[in-house]
């Protein structure tokens, strides 16, 4: 960091790391991006182990909501109440016309 050039480079990585982590996290916005578009920004971003911790965590999270009869639903920014909610849900067995 003790030359110009140096010092310009980390700049220009912190400027680019503000943007895609302040784009990410536009994407919880209402009107935002759902999880494949959340997961293919952090992918392209910040790379694909990212990416893949990403997507096993939020598969894990879905597997326990199912497994404890719940259904998890997320609330838009800026809503009064928690951004995610998790309810009592049903099993079902339909999975659309055959």
């Amino acid at each position: 960091m003790n030359s110009g050039g140096r010092q310009d480079a980390y700049r220009e990585w912190r400027q680019k790391f503000v943007r895609d982590v302040v784009a990410l996290s536009e994407m919880y916005l209402p009107g935002g991006g759902g999880v494949r578009e959340i997961v293919g920004s952090v992918q392209s971003n910040f790379g694909g182990r990212s990416s893949k911790a990403l997507t096993e965590s939020y598969a894990a999270g879905a597997q326990r909501e199912r497994a404890s009869g719940r259904a998890r639903i997320l609330v838009p920014a800026g809503a009064a109440i928690a951004p995610a909610v998790a309810v009592a849900s049903r099993s079902h067995t339909f999975f659309g016309d055959e």
